[in-house]
This record gives C-alpha cells, structure tokens and sequence, in this order.
C-alpha cells in the first residue's frame, strides 16, 4: 500500500510516509475510497437512477463533487490520525495524499461505473 500512495517513492515524505505506513493510514484509505465509491456508484445508478439526470453534463459534476468530498475527507482523516500520534508534519505532506486519494477515486469510480451501469435502467447516455 506504501508504494501504492507514495506513486512508486515518487512522492516520498520520509517521516511523514513512515508514520502513515505505522500507523496503518493507507490501508484505511484504500477502504475508505473503496466504500465511498461503490456507495456515490450505487446512489448514482440504482437509487437516483433517472432519465432527467442522465446527461454527461450531471455525471462529470456528480464525479467532481464526490472527488472533492473523497479528497477533503481524507485530508481531514490524515491530519485527525496525525494528530492522534503526536507528531506534527507540514501541510504539504496531506494535501499530497489527499490529491493521490483523489486520483485513485477518480480511477475506481469509473472502473465501477463501468460494472454498475449494467443494473441500470436509465443510463444509456452516461459515458461510463
């Protein structure tokens, strides 16, 4: 998971990435956009699952605004979890991970999408 939030050593905080390795904060925020994914796919495609909303225009502003959530969530989970150690880190380390957690729920919300449309009735028009 290290490597997996650091984009292979190419944003490495060294004790800012050691703390969060220690302290199991990656694996949590795998889980946590794993599950805000499939919960804004699932609200997406089987519960708001309307014709009127069916436009690419509402799908990439429903995709921006979850992002954004997905983003400032983690943010604020990383800095809370820091927080709880003691340690006290710039802000630069956090808003990195907190943009890495952005793009790897960009890249899982629209590999579900891709699966989740099926069970939809009206999203013949939405890209993914």
């Amino acid at each position: 998971m290290r490597e997996m939030f650091e984009f292979y050593g190419i944003l490495h905080f060294e004790d800012f990435s050691d703390v969060c390795n220690d302290t199991g904060i990656y694996i949590i925020l795998f889980f946590i956009i794993l599950g805000i994914s499939i919960f804004f796919n699932f609200l997406y495609y089987i519960i708001i699952d309307s014709s009127i909303y069916n436009q690419n225009k509402f799908y990439y502003s429903y995709l921006i605004l979850c992002s954004i959530f997905t983003s400032v969530l983690s943010y604020f989970f990383i800095q809370y979890r820091i927080s709880l150690e003691n340690f006290n880190f710039s802000k630069t380390g956090f808003i990195s991970l907190s943009i890495i957690t952005l793009f790897y729920f960009l890249l899982l919300f629209l590999m579900e999408s891709i699966l989740i449309k099926n069970f939809s009735k009206n999203s013949y028009r939405t890209p993914f």
